[in-house]
């Protein structure tokens, strides 16, 4: 028994890698509007005196705090998958997921400034919110690439996987689209985002299960300090 206890479980940790991707924005949104909502009811009276550099100043610091919120809530979710299910510490997780979801958020809102200054997508508002989301998506699995270095080898395949789930995902939406009547329907704004993010989880799961199975970094050995061994640590050096 205490054999298997560190044995990766594909099945178990795929299903649980999809279905708890799948409540990662609800709980996000949940998690944005509990910060939000109280500050811009308690600081919104004062918000129609202020002059411009300083709305724009509000802006340029809110945007950065709620993609980090945003991160939080990913890399909690993320960590408790690697913890659970590929038996990876994984302390820094969350945090690169909190400082990828500030960027990214930053570089959506550099984004909109652009769309809006060139009308890019002026005439496509959905397209401009999909590819919103597959810009922070990627911004925040480069920044996790830097500590999943530290369990395995070939990170980088960790951001070209969410570059191909994040066009997966757009895709997904962007071409169940139908008329702009049915844009509220419940198949368009429940199930086809539904059937978007279980396509998202199932190539990112699969392709970090990959990582953990074929590339971890090799073990150290026992007396590692003694002997100066500069290798990078496996993940079974800090299993949990």
């Amino acid at each position: 028994m205490k054999k298997n206890l560190y044995r990766i479980k594909p099945i178990s940790m795929m299903v649980f890698w999809v279905v708890l991707h799948l409540c990662i924005w609800p709980a996000s949104i949940m998690a944005l509007g509990a910060v939000m909502l109280p500050i811009i009811w308690i600081f919104g009276p004062i918000l129609g005196t202020l002059s411009e550099i300083w709305l724009l100043l509000l802006v340029l610091i809110a945007v950065p705090i709620s993609g980090a919120i945003v991160g939080l809530v990913v890399g909690r979710i993320q960590r408790w998958l690697l913890r659970n299910k590929l038996y990876w510490a994984a302390d820094r997780w969350t945090i690169f997921s909190m400082l990828g979801g500030a960027v990214g958020a930053l570089m959506v809102f550099g984004w909109a400034f652009i769309d809006d200054w060139l009308a890019l997508t002026s005439d496509n508002e959905i397209f401009f919110t999909l590819l919103a989301m597959a810009i922070f998506i990627v911004s925040m699995s480069f920044f996790q690439m830097f500590t999943l270095n530290d369990a395995v080898k070939k990170a980088w395949v960790w951001v070209v996987a969410n570059i191909i789930g994040g066009i997966v995902f757009v895709g997904v939406i962007h071409n169940n689209q139908t008329t702009y009547y049915e844009y509220y329907s419940f198949k368009n704004s429940v199930l086809i985002p539904l059937l978007a993010a279980f396509a998202h989880a199932i190539i990112t799961g699969y392709l970090m299960l990959f990582l953990f199975e074929k590339h971890l970094h090799p073990m150290q050995p026992e007396n590692a300090d003694e002997l100066h061994d500069e290798r990078p640590k496996s993940v079974w050096d800090k299993a949990i």
